[in-house]
């Protein structure tokens, strides 16, 4: 295996808690209950993968978050403030928008 001068492993909130971490360009996953744990983990996961001859020099850990927003509920938010709408009405909309939508996701007529 070629030496590598650096290693970057995605880590991730693991939905049952703690963090998965998965190494890009390379077949490795760990994963620890917190970061302190997961930075060992990674290390021997490393340790384990290569030769020391072809031990990276320098590992990273990216933190990732997973964030999910309807985007079309937005859409008049975003059309307010390309409108000119000032931020705290632009604020408002957003507000008495979003509460419209959660009514309508709860009521009957919306299943």
């Amino acid at each position: 295996m070629g030496s590598m001068n650096e290693i970057i492993f995605l880590v991730e909130e693991a939905p049952e808690g703690g963090y998965t971490a998965r190494a890009l360009g390379a077949s490795i996953f760990t994963e620890g209950d917190d970061v302190a744990s997961l930075e060992e983990n990674v290390r021997d996961a490393v340790r384990c993968h290569f030769d020391e001859d072809a031990m990276p020099r320098i590992v990273r850990l990216h933190f990732t978050a997973n964030y999910s927003f309807n985007f079309v509920s937005i859409l008049p938010l975003i059309a307010a403030l390309r409108s000119g709408v000032s931020v705290v009405s632009a604020s408002n909309i957003a507000n008495a928008f979003f509460a419209n939508s959660t009514a309508l996701a709860r009521s009957p007529a919306a299943r």
